[in-house]
């Protein structure tokens, strides 16, 4: 998953969250000057993903390291399934997980209108909460076929990423009428 375009903090929030509860992700931070630097565990790290996230939950690093950044790449999904939600492959169960910045309560309220279970299979959402971050780490997995599996986690991630639109559209229209 590539992050371009000057990413927001939201964006780099989440890519820090991944890569902080995913042993097998790594970050790739490309800064404004060409610098290329490698957010993980591996040798080619510079940066321990620990690190990185209490970098980025602090106040200082929204106000100015988010202007250093040019692109995030997320390396280390076994798949992509759409700008931000990835599978993981660990110990051959699949993993689907990716990072909401919405507040705990709406996450609650949203998992309970999306995960039902059928004669299909079992669909199981775990949720981490990462207070330094401010941010919502989904991961999603069950039993029975893949399709089905896959199906609910884009479903779930679907509407998460239309609560937040809706949860920014409406502060911009706060904003707005309080001008």
């Amino acid at each position: 998953m590539r992050i371009s375009t000057a990413p927001s903090v939201d964006q780099i929030r989440s890519a820090a969250a991944l890569a902080h509860s995913t042993a097998s992700l790594s970050l790739k931070i490309i800064c404004v000057d060409g610098t290329e630097v490698i957010v993980g565990h591996g040798k080619e790290a510079r940066v321990n993903p620990c690190h990185f996230r209490k970098l980025v939950g602090d106040e200082d690093f929204t106000e100015r390291g988010v202007e250093l950044i040019s692109s995030v790449l997320v390396v280390g999904a076994s798949r992509v399934l759409g700008p931000g939600l990835m599978c993981i492959e660990n110990q051959d169960l699949e993993h689907y997980r990716f990072v909401t910045m919405l507040d705990l309560d709406v996450v609650m309220t949203t998992l309970e209108n999306c995960v039902e279970d059928n004669e299909q299979g079992v669909f199981e959402v775990s949720l981490l909460v990462d207070e330094v971050l401010d941010a919502v780490l989904i991961s999603a997995t069950g039993t029975g076929c893949r399709s089905f599996i896959e199906e609910r986690a884009l479903n779930l991630f679907e509407v998460c990423a239309i609560a937040e639109i809706d949860r920014d559209l409406t502060k911009i229209s706060d904003l707005k009428s309080s001008l």
